[in-house]
């Protein structure tokens, strides 16, 4: 349980950077071009690298989770085996008593049927939790860097603003001087 707390503080941090840059970015409106002082452009890198260097961390969780899952189905299909092969030889002294042999070979299928239904859920538990955790991330940094790109338009729109203003005052000094 304790890895799980681990795997959600993880990724709860992850979270909590995203919606820092989010918050700086959505924050940031564009000045002149002289007094442009809203925008922290290293705060901003800095929690880009935050978040690249815990991206790597949450996918090995998610990783781990899927190699244990695995290993649990391994444990399960070789114990079922094991069962199927001590039922096997139960029933094999048993011939003679066709009545236990059936019984015997009924309730291994039954394991058997019930370790492959376990490995199923599992698997598909494991499935559904890193599905889960790759469409947050994708949705979160997808969402920043529309963001990104929706501020880089608007200052690049000041800035040429900005421009056409000075290259006006240019054209006007350059007629009445």
């Amino acid at each position: 349980m304790m890895g799980d707390f681990d795997k959600d503080r993880e990724y709860d941090r992850l979270d909590s950077l995203l919606d820092d840059l989010y918050t700086i970015i959505e924050n940031h409106r564009p000045g002149s071009f002289f007094g442009n002082k809203g925008f922290n452009k290293e705060e901003a890198l800095d929690l880009i690298q935050e978040i690249r260097a815990s991206l790597p961390s949450v996918i090995k969780q998610a990783q781990k989770f899927v190699e244990n899952s695995e290993r649990i189905i391994s444990d399960a299909t070789n114990q079922a085996n094991k069962i199927i092969r001590e039922a096997e030889s139960d029933a094999a002294m048993l011939v003679s008593e066709h009545e236990i042999t059936r019984q015997a070979k009924e309730k291994a299928e039954l394991m058997i049927a019930e370790t492959k239904q376990y490995a199923r859920d599992m698997r598909l538990g494991a499935n559904s939790y890193v599905e889960k955790c790759l469409d947050k991330t994708y949705k979160a940094i997808q969402e920043s860097i529309d963001e990104l790109s929706r501020q880089t338009r608007m200052t690049e729109d000041a800035l040429n603003d900005e421009l056409k203003i000075i290259y006006a005052h240019k054209q006007e000094i350059s007629e009445n001087g």
